[in-house]
C-alpha cells in the first residue's frame, strides 16, 4: 500500500467530468484511482451550470464507481467568472504587496472588487524599469460558492479550489525537467475554451482563456457534412473517417489549427518581454488527441510540439491499465495537477 496522503482532483470540463485520486503525496505519487464520464451537450457552458441535476447525478454516480473513501478534494475554476492578469506595480517588499493588491485590483478588474476573492504571485520581480510584474487574479465569489455548493450536494468537502490552467502547469512542472532558458507554452485545448499559458525559464508568465476550441472543429465538421456532433466527434476519433470526404476534414483541420495558432500569437503579445520564438508547445487536453493536430501545429510555429505526459514521474496503482490511462493523458491532466494540490 502506498504511504503518504491522498489527494483526490475534481474537473469539472463542459463535455466531461474527470476524478483522479493520487496516493503517496507530496513526493511519490501513485494514480490509484479514476473516472471519466461524458456530459450532455449544454449541461455545462463557459464554466457555468445549465444542467444542475445532470450534473450532481453524474457525479454521484463516479463516485459510487470508484468507492471513493476519503471526501476531501482539490477542485478547479475557470471561465468568464474567472480573470488571471498580469499587471506591473512598483517594486516594493513582499509584505507591502497585500496591502497594494486591493487597490491595484479596483483599477485592473471589471469586478465589484467586493464581489470577488482575490490572490496573487510575483512572476518578475526584477523588471529593468525598477518595477515588478505580478500575476492577478480574481474569482467571483458566487461562482466559487456555486462550485462548492455543488461538491457537497455530491457528497464531498472542497479541501482547495485552483484555476485551471494553474493545475496543468502544476503537473508539468511535477513531470517535465525544464531546461533553463526555454519559454514554453502550455496549451489546454478544451471541448469549449483553450486556456493558452507561458512559462519563461520556469517561471509562469501569463495564461488566457479563449474561445476558439475543439467545438469549432466539431462545428466545421458538421457544417461541411451535414452531420450531427456526435458523428463529427466519431470522425475525429477516427471512427468512421472512410466515410466522409478525405480532403474537406483536412480542410477543416487545417482553419482549425490556424485558429488555435492565431490566438496562441496574439496571447504573446500581453507579455512584457518580447519573444520570436517558442522553444516548445505543451498539449494538454482533450483536443491535444485530434489526429494530426500536434504535426500542424508544430510546422505553423516551426518548434516542437509535445502532448503533456502526467504520468512521466507518477506512478499508475496495481489494477489500472497503462496503455488505458495513457490514450486518455491529457485529458485528465488538469485532474491529476489538482490532486498533487492536496498535499
Amino acid at each position: 500500500m502506498a504511504k503518504g496522503k491522498i489527494g483526490i482532483g475534481v474537473d469539472i470540463g463542459s463535455s466531461l467530468i474527470k476524478i483522479v485520486e493520487f496516493e503517496g503525496l507530496p513526493k511519490s505519487p501513485i494514480l490509484t484511482n479514476y473516472e471519466v464520464k461524458k456530459l450532455a451537450s449544454e449541461a455545462i457552458v463557459d464554466g457555468e451550470i445549465m444542467d444542475r441535476g445532470l450534473v450532481i447525478n453524474t457525479m454521484k454516480e463516479m463516485i459510487n464507481d470508484m468507492k471513493l473513501k476519503n471526501k476531501k478534494v482539490v477542485i478547479s475554476i475557470y471561465g468568464k467568472s474567472v480573470i488571471v492578469k498580469r499587471i506591473q506595480m512598483e517594486k516594493m517588499k513582499r509584505s507591502e504587496i497585500a496591502e497594494s493588491i486591493k487597490w491595484e485590483a479596483e483599477q485592473q478588474i471589471p469586478f465589484d472588487v467586493n464581489s470577488i476573492e482575490l490572490d496573487y504571485a510575483v512572476v518578475n520581480p526584477d523588471r529593468p524599469d525598477g518595477k515588478m510584474d505580478v500575476l492577478l487574479v480574481a474569482a467571483k465569489k458566487d461562482a466559487i460558492l456555486q462550485k462548492i455548493d455543488l461538491l457537497h450536494e455530491v457528497g464531498l468537502d472542497v479541501k482547495k479550489m485552483d484555476i485551471s490552467s494553474f493545475a496543468t502547469n502544476n503537473i508539468y512542472e511535477f513531470n517535465a525537467d525544464q531546461p533553463k532558458g526555454q519559454f514554453i507554452s502550455l496549451v489546454s485545448v478544451g471541448f469549449e475554451d483553450t486556456s493558452i499559458s507561458f512559462i519563461d525559464d520556469g517561471v509562469f508568465m501569463f495564461t488566457r482563456g479563449n474561445p476558439t476550441a475543439s467545438k469549432k472543429f466539431v462545428y466545421e465538421l458538421q457544417k461541411r457534412f451535414g452531420i450531427t456532433e456526435d458523428d463529427a466527434i466519431d470522425i475525429i476519433l477516427g471512427k468512421s473517417k472512410d466515410k466522409y470526404n478525405n480532403d474537406e476534414i483536412n480542410a477543416a483541420l487545417y482553419d482549425f489549427v490556424d485558429s488555435i495558432s492565431i490566438s496562441i500569437e496574439r496571447n504573446l503579445t500581453y507579455l512584457t518581454r518580447d519573444k520570436e520564438h517558442i522553444d516548445k508547445i505543451v498539449l494538454s487536453g482533450g483536443g491535444a488527441l485530434i489526429p494530426g493536430f500536434s504535426e500542424l501545429l508544430a510546422k505553423h510555429f516551426g518548434t516542437k510540439v509535445e502532448i503533456i505526459d502526467p504520468f512521466a514521474k507518477v506512478s499508475i496503482g496495481e489494477g489500472i491499465k497503462a496503455n488505458d490511462i495513457k490514450s486518455i493523458a491529457p485529458i485528465i491532466a488538469e485532474a491529476c495537477g489538482l490532486a498533487l494540490r492536496a498535499e
